[in-house]
């Protein structure tokens, strides 16, 4: 699934370095895992888990480890009636998810039906790379809370994918916070917290253990996508 602003451009060096800092047994969190491009590639011997503030990604991927099926065609009158569709059970919300996100322009949050050109179907290809990541995270556990009602578990590593600072924020769950953000990793004691972005927007006061040199979503007026670093940072 294309999840705007996502982690699939780097998912591989990304948790390459985050396997070798975890040893088996240990709990890894992937705080805001949103299409799961990351948790997905975690080694399989410690414990995972994936949340995210946007309840409609972890539902999906729960309900896909119950057998749920999703539509490899999604015709643009379906994909308005499933935006209109209520959230009575979890098979609903979870349907909203793949639709609203997989078959969007651009994968933005009901950012407009995604037309592909002869012989594209963006819904085959949504559903193709959610169940690909799918068959690997059959023991992840999936749970929907805002990052600050989160308690670090004990030994803990936890990977923080936040909006970066100055980019568009997500629609689905509204502005963020940064500096709120910020305070909140300075104050957990027992757990390690790793945290995504772009080099030129560390804070003060923060380290950086791994950058990667990649190309931002977003086009510049040239229609290019600019080069750029991307980072992990912790407090220490």
């Amino acid at each position: 699934m294309q999840y705007f602003c996502g982690k699939q451009r780097i998912a591989k060096p990304l948790s390459e370095f985050l396997n070798m800092q975890l040893v088996p047994g240990q709990v890894f969190i992937d705080l805001f895992c949103g299409s799961c491009n990351v948790v997905s590639n975690i080694r399989s011997d410690v414990k995972r888990y994936a949340n995210d503030k946007n309840k409609y990604l972890p539902v999906l991927f729960e309900r896909i480890q119950h057998g749920m099926k999703l539509p490899k065609d999604v015709p643009e009158e379906m994909y308005y009636m499933v935006k209109d569709m209520p959230e009575d059970t979890l098979e609903q919300i979870a349907t909203k998810g793949f639709v609203g996100f997989g078959c969007s322009f651009a994968g933005k949050w009901w950012g407009g039906y995604a037309r592909g050109g002869e012989g594209r179907n963006y819904a085959e290809n949504a559903y193709n790379s959610t169940m690909k990541k799918a068959a690997k995270m059959q023991d992840v556990a999936f749970f929907c809370m805002d990052y600050s009602d989160f308690i670090c578990p004990e030994g803990s590593l936890v990977y923080c994918d936040i909006p970066y600072n100055g980019t568009t924020q997500y629609s689905a769950v509204g502005d963020f916070d940064h500096e709120k953000f910020y305070d909140w990793a300075q104050q957990q004691n027992g757990c390690r917290i790793l945290t995504s972005e772009y080099k030129y927007n560390v804070p003060d006061g923060a380290t950086i253990v791994w950058e990667h040199n990649s190309k931002k979503d977003i086009r510049n007026k040239d229609g290019e996508k600019e080069s750029t670093t991307e980072v992990l940072f912790e407090f220490v």
